[in-house]
């Protein structure tokens, strides 16, 4: 098994991050939105807690499902998303936005 790379989630001044790697980007502006602390992903699947948010991840999925974006919670705060290769750049925009909607509701 090849040794995995380690994965830096800086951002470019346009906030996008240096990857140019659709799924990498997800991460990235996940972390941009104020509450939502972001763990290192390994894969297409990104772990946040949402405490700073003071929404429970069950809360945050709640609001974010009446508009069609889908996540699952893992406890009270934590939460899992998942990208798939189908996830273009515009369609994590819009869960941004949605994401960041409801934490801002």
């Amino acid at each position: 098994m090849p040794p995995r790379a380690s994965t830096r989630w800086t951002t470019t001044s346009t906030g996008w991050p240096t990857t140019t790697r659709t799924p990498a980007r997800w991460p990235a502006r996940l972390a941009q939105i104020p509450g939502i602390t972001v763990e290192d992903p390994e894969t297409n699947l990104v772990f946040f807690d949402t405490t700073g948010t003071k929404l429970t991840a069950d809360e945050l999925a709640a609001r974010i499902r009446k508009q069609g974006v889908a996540l699952s919670t893992m406890g009270r705060h934590r939460a899992r998303a998942c990208t798939h290769l189908d996830v273009d750049l515009a369609g994590i925009e819009t869960a941004v936005q949605v994401i960041s909607g409801a934490v801002t509701a």
